[in-house]
């Protein structure tokens, strides 16, 4: 995709469909005669959704997965004395999240969706929290990456979420969708 500067007329436009709304770049892709347009915004701490989306189009896709849509965020922790605390080994953890979340999304074409149950996570959490429900599809999006460390005695866990649709709770979000990951593989690897 093609970028270029927005001028003082793109943000006079943005700021009369909205008092919080800040357009900060368009970047535009040509297929034949027609141009399709990506809009960056700033929404401060509001997820924006309604508020820079009027006639455009709302899916996921790739393009979200890469550049991102919302909040970015990385969550990793190192989970020590796994035998005793989630009841089964870092190398099961380990070949499971290899096998399910990166190998069988891929076979089963997912887009974003290299992980155990993020979207139950999500929703759930937009839910409780007065969220739109509807944006779950997108901010949703995760891989799940899981390794060995310390001579394979812990365990590394991290989850990528590159488009989360919310500002402030984005973090607690990311941290309970990492939870939710670990115990779901802990489970099912412990029988």
């Amino acid at each position: 995709m093609r970028k270029f500067r927005v001028g003082s007329r793109g943000r006079v436009e943005k700021r009369r469909s909205s008092r919080f709304a800040r357009l900060q770049g368009i970047q535009y892709a040509i297929a034949g005669k027609n141009a399709y347009l990506r809009f960056t915004c700033s929404t401060s701490d509001a997820m924006g959704m309604n508020m820079v989306s009027n006639g455009v189009q709302n899916k996921p896709a790739a393009v979200n997965w890469i550049e991102g849509r919302g909040k970015s965020v990385v969550c990793e922790a190192i989970i020590k004395e796994v035998v005793q605390v989630l009841k089964t080994n870092v190398s099961a953890l380990v070949e499971l999240n290899m096998l399910k979340n990166l190998v069988g999304s891929t076979i089963a074409g997912a887009l974003g969706g290299f992980n155990a149950h993020a979207s139950n996570i999500v929703f759930a959490i937009f839910i409780a929290t007065g969220q739109d429900p509807a944006q779950n599809f997108e901010s949703s999006h995760c891989i799940t990456m899981m390794e060995a460390i310390n001579d394979g005695r812990d365990l590394h866990i991290l989850v990528t979420m590159p488009s989360i649709e919310l500002r402030l709770l984005a973090t607690i979000v990311v941290g309970s969708v990492l939870a939710g990951e670990l115990s779901l593989m802990s489970a099912i690897t412990a029988g």
